[in-house]
């Protein structure tokens, strides 16, 4: 069916097309039209347009892997083509970066209706084994993407002054800005209880420092801690809840702490024991869990440092080692921390951090 004018059509909306098909007028064919228009019209409501199941997940789970490895290797390839190719090229790589985007942005939407992060938001299915496992399977591969090494995809080129060149650049870096949205928007789906949440933290600021140690890092690296710093900002928890914020020595502050979080963990798991269950058994597979030997004081410092290096490779005119991104999100993750403790200290002074 074609229409007589072209459709608008606009992001994030659901259309409908209504035909009308005109019978001849005898008797025969007049009875069932009048069949035909007997029939419900059914509107395409919410509960219809955010439908979850586990097929849905892992189909969309197999074109964002496929799109984003043939985006990936694509803008590798670009580099060597001219004319036609190229333009022809780019055209395929431009479709690419739109199924990726659209693959994280439904993804995004479909998880947080399967494990809403409100506590007072009802799930729209109930929780199962498998769709656990596609929350696990989707951390995985955003985790992928984020941390992918594209260093040589994203250098800017000198000889490229209208930006021909570069147009591959800001395909990658938009499915790259979708997956940090995804991720973040996800993160307390993907890291469920307190611990979990202290753990990924702690891990990813210890393999920061390694390799930054043995002069071994890149810029791939900053990309994750950026989201779940920035996840960190806007969780719905207290931060004092997850981050263990004590004096070394203070045995009874450290207590209450980790009592704090451990009846966290019992609520979150409580309500979505199959979901917490999977991820903790990933998080012991996929990461090294050692957070909780790591106290405050050493993150505290690890996170300082992503601040200040910064501005002494800038003023020694050295290459910047960090993102804006990742400097930006720590900065507010700190302050943030000096924010609840600041609340916290006005409303009780039982303790002092």
């Amino acid at each position: 069916m074609m229409f007589d004018e072209p459709v608008l059509l606009q992001l994030g909306w659901w259309y409908m097309a209504w035909a009308r098909v005109s019978l001849p007028s005898n008797d025969g064919n007049t009875a069932k039209g009048k069949q035909q228009s007997s029939e419900p019209v059914h509107i395409l409501k919410r509960s219809f347009s955010h439908t979850v199941s586990v097929e849905c997940l892992e189909t969309l789970l197999s074109i964002l892997h496929s799109s984003w490895t043939t985006l990936v290797l694509g803008v590798e390839e670009l580099r060597g083509l001219k004319g036609f190719q190229y333009t022809a090229t780019l055209l395929d790589l431009e479709q690419l970066c739109f199924v990726g985007t659209c693959c994280l942005r439904l993804l995004r939407v479909y998880i947080c209706e399967i494990f809403p992060n409100s506590a007072n938001s009802k799930a729209v299915v109930d929780e199962s084994s498998k769709l656990a496992e596609c929350v696990g399977k989707t951390r995985s591969l955003l985790k992928k993407i984020l941390l992918e090494v594209m260093d040589n995809c994203l250098a800017k080129l000198d000889n490229d002054p209208q930006g021909y060149l570069s147009q591959p650049l800001t395909l990658l870096e938009a499915v790259l800005r979708e997956c940090h949205n995804t991720f973040t928007a996800c993160f307390h789906s993907f890291y469920p209880t307190p611990t979990l949440q202290w753990a990924c933290l702690c891990d990813l600021l210890n393999c920061l420092d390694q390799d930054i140690q043995e002069a071994n890092f890149r810029k791939s690296s900053s990309r994750l801690l950026a989201a779940v710093m920035s996840a960190l900002c806007n969780s719905s928890a207290k931060l004092t809840c997850i981050l263990p914020i004590a004096y070394d020595g203070e045995v009874l502050l450290h207590s209450l702490v980790k009592q704090v979080r451990t009846e966290n963990d019992s609520a979150l798991a409580h309500r979505f024991p199959l979901l917490v269950a999977h991820m903790e058994k990933l998080s012991h597979t996929e990461e090294n869990l050692i957070g909780m030997t790591t106290n405050f004081r050493e993150v505290l410092e690890k996170m300082l440092v992503i601040v200040v290096l910064p501005v002494r490779k800038s003023l020694r005119k050295e290459v910047e080692l960090f993102s804006p991104h990742l400097v930006s999100n720590t900065c507010g993750l700190l302050a943030s921390i000096v924010s609840e403790l600041t609340a916290s200290a006005l409303g009780s002074e039982r303790f002092t951090y």
